[in-house]
């Protein structure tokens, strides 16, 4: 992925592999505006000469994946929401627990 910032807007381009078509890959070009809406997208596969192909999806939510943990990462732990932060509520007890001897031959 390759990003430039020229003013107020962002213009991405992302090499997609293909998974069903081994070796092949096709680039996305996205332009993305200051708030983050999309401007413009292409797409070099047949679907995507108006942006609205899976490759674009698919890059789109990457990008909002890469963009949420790199907030994630800004923030400090108190300030992160619960779903965040690891389970608190459900730690399994240190208790042993005793089994019971097994009797074969017993009906």
């Amino acid at each position: 992925m390759f990003a430039k910032q020229e003013d107020q807007t962002f213009n991405v381009l992302i090499i997609v592999l293909l998974s069903m078509k081994k070796g092949k890959i096709y680039s996305a070009k996205i332009t993305l505006k200051g708030n983050g809406n999309v401007k413009r997208a292409y797409c070099g596969c047949q679907a995507g000469k108006d942006g609205r192909c899976n490759h674009v999806s698919a890059s789109l939510f990457a990008l909002e994946t890469y963009g949420k943990a790199k907030e994630s990462d800004n923030l400090e732990n108190d300030e992160k929401p619960c779903t965040s932060k690891p389970c608190k509520w459900n730690i399994p007890s240190q208790k042993k627990i005793k089994t019971l001897p097994v009797r074969s031959g017993v009906h």
